[in-house]
């Protein structure tokens, strides 16, 4: 099974390219890319656990969509600030279905705290530059994704 969790990860890291580098070009990743994402971690979970993995990794993702969603809104309805984008939270959700829900949990820890230290560090600053979230949410993903590997090594 370490072999298709090597497999698994170097996919990861393939699919995540789009998301992150389109936006510097000033393009939109398509919804393909994020249903790509998605449907490999289906694929993966899959083929590791069967129907009761792909069912998990269907609840994980739709978990995090719902937990990103409502904090996103929170924060919009207290401060009128939107932190992240709709392609962003797509980013998220669809790795969370690929990555599972202990490392979803750490995922969306990870790009929270993230964005947090960058937002601050950037408002000391202030030259009104946005934190680059795709970049930092893609950090969070393969950092998580390794993190996985290295707990199969031990």
């Amino acid at each position: 099974m370490a072999a298709l969790d090597y497999i698994r990860l170097a996919v990861l890291i393939v699919l995540v390219l789009p998301p992150v580098v389109l936006p510097w070009e000033g393009r939109r990743a398509p919804d393909a890319a994020y249903a790509a994402i998605a449907l490999a971690g289906l694929a993966f979970a899959f083929a590791r656990s069967g129907p009761a993995g792909a069912a998990l990794a269907l609840a994980t993702g739709a978990a995090c969509l719902a937990l990103v969603l409502s904090q996103v809104a929170a924060l919009r309805l207290a401060s009128g600030r939107q932190i992240l984008t709709g392609g962003q939270i797509k980013l998220l959700s669809s790795s969370a279905l690929y990555l599972g829900p202990v490392a979803a949990c750490v995922l969306v820890l990870i790009t929270g705290l993230m964005l947090f230290i960058v937002g601050a560090i950037y408002s000391i600053n202030s030259n009104g530059r946005r934190p680059d979230a795709n970049a930092i949410a893609v950090m969070a993903i393969l950092c998580t994704g390794f993190g996985q590997i290295m707990m199969l090594v031990r």
